[in-house]
């Protein structure tokens, strides 16, 4: 099994390659983001609370409306901690194709992409603006994928927050193993 710059390990077996791509953060990242959700929590709870007080009209409108946007982004702030917690993607190639899952404590969608489906694998880009950079580099939102499998008239997007150099080296890895996986037929356009 090999590592790659704490990014993704790769272990080959007889008839497929498996490569893991554990979402990472650092301890004090994990534990700002737990008592960031604590916080939104407390706070949607108490707004609940408060629905059932002696209010006006308009004013508990208001705290519906509130409780509205706070049980979407109550939503996606606990999709991001379970991600950053617990996620891993899982690509394994094989003669048949790409399989891919995005596994959270063993949840996940398997979804499987037939080799001769396979039409090209690139980089996703990231507008250049310092600021969206850094949005998307921050620990706090769901991560962004760095690669794109186009395959049919789609695509899947893999690689959720790695770095530049380890998605050109995963990259290269995946069509390295794709043209080398037994039977045919062959990857197309690459």
């Amino acid at each position: 099994m090999k590592k790659s710059a704490q990014e993704f390990e790769i272990s080959k077996r007889e008839e497929s390659t498996v490569i893991k791509i554990p979402a990472t953060i650092s301890e004090t990242q994990k534990t700002l983001l737990v008592s960031w959700v604590l916080a939104w929590t407390f706070c949607g709870i108490f707004m609940l609370y408060s629905l059932f007080g002696e209010y006006s009209k308009e004013m508990k409108l208001m705290m519906m409306v509130y409780m509205v946007f706070w049980a979407y982004y109550e939503f996606k702030v606990l999709k991001t901690l379970f991600w950053r917690l617990w996620g891993v993607e899982f690509i394994r190639i094989n003669n048949e194709g790409v399989d891919y899952k995005r596994d959270i404590r063993g949840y996940g969608k398997n979804i499987k992409i037939f080799k001769e489906n396979l039409r090209k694998i690139e980089m996703l880009k990231i507008e250049n603006s310092p600021f969206l950079q850094s949005y998307f580099n921050s620990f706090w939102i769901f991560p962004p994928e760095k690669i794109a499998i186009y395959h049919l008239n789609k695509h899947q997007g893999i690689g959720l927050g790695i770095n530049e150099d380890n998605a050109k080296q995963l990259i290269s890895i995946l069509v390295g193993e794709i043209k080398h996986s037994a039977g045919p037929p062959t990857f197309r356009e690459l």
